[in-house]
């Protein structure tokens, strides 16, 4: 009796393990059927001392439920060369574009397929700083609790890069881009680092050309990103859907204020697998190759 209570046990026990790992896990208050968008995701501008400057953004509830969402500024910086979000430096220069935001209306509520406009003002000081401002407005999500036991909040935000104008320097450089010639994993990669030496922020832009060894293009792709002040930022490039074999012409244009320079390279696409086989087939070919070597004599004094 005691054995078959134990094995009642044990299958009880693995039907629960199995049942955990295949039954999806939600994180800790999150709720089915919530989402938000929002559009654009940043905006650029270039502003006077002084000036006022009107703006909207849009907000799709593209989810299943309705809620309500609440509109509020921070502010905004980044750390680490991989642009790491930072929301807390308030003291960072230039990191105050949160206290020129005024909204006439700081909450909405959307239903399900619903868009919805959300207009927003900057006013900027006098007396700003020449240069790079930062800031966001984050649009939050209040569920309403008639829709779930749970009450949740996910937000999206609108990242707004201001250069005030006066004495300020646009001043960016780029690294040659790293191309690996033999890569054993696929996508197929390469990376640069941009820099910014003035006090404004620039758009640098990247493209990426991968042809095949007739010169047939097989992937484009451009793109731009932020630079701060004194940040410097690491770009990795990836083709996704490159094949795991193969032998590619890449080259990677990088754009800054005043410059652009082009890195071509040669990838060879190879997995670790297929180098291992081919290093076998040329071990055992050699190996071959050695043993009719000492065979030849042998066979040559028997004929004779």
């Amino acid at each position: 009796m005691k054995r078959d209570a134990t094995k009642s046990k044990l299958i009880a026990g693995l039907l629960g393990a199995l049942l955990f790992a295949v039954v999806p896990l939600l994180p800790v208050g999150a709720v089915q059927g919530e989402s938000i968008t929002l559009s654009p995701v940043d905006v650029h501008y270039e502003l006077d001392p002084g000036q006022v400057k009107n703006g909207d953004f849009a907000l799709i509830n593209d989810g299943t439920n309705e809620y309500d969402v609440k509109i509020y500024a921070n502010s905004y910086t980044v750390t680490t060369e991989d642009y790491l979000t930072d929301l807390q430096s308030v003291s960072s220069l230039g990191t105050d574009m949160q206290i020129w935001v005024s909204l006439s209306q700081n909450k909405f509520r959307i239903k399900p397929g619903e868009k919805v406009s959300v207009p927003y003002t900057l006013t900027v000081p006098a007396n700003a700083t020449p240069g790079s401002h930062t800031g966001v407005i984050f649009a939050e999500t209040q569920q309403i609790e008639k829709t779930s036991g749970i009450v949740t909040n996910k937000r999206v935000g609108l990242v707004m890069y201001a250069n005030i104008k006066g004495d300020y320097q646009l001043k960016g450089t780029a690294d040659s881009a790293t191309i690996p010639f033999l890569q054993t994993t696929a996508p197929l990669s390469a990376k640069t680092k941009f820099y910014n030496k003035g006090n404004a922020f620039y758009v640098g832009k990247v493209t990426t050309k991968v042809s095949d060894i007739f010169g047939n293009n097989k992937f484009t792709e451009e793109r731009e990103y932020t630079i701060l002040p004194d940040k410097p930022r690491k770009i990795n490039i990836t083709w996704q859907n490159s094949d795991a074999v193969g032998l590619y012409k890449v080259a990677v244009t990088t754009q800054v204020p005043d410059d652009t320079h082009t890195t071509e390279g040669y990838v060879l696409m190879l997995p670790i697998w297929l180098i291992a086989a081919l290093l076998m087939a040329l071990v055992g070919s050699v190996a071959y190759i050695v043993m009719r070597k000492r065979k030849e004599p042998a066979y040559r004094s028997n004929r004779r």
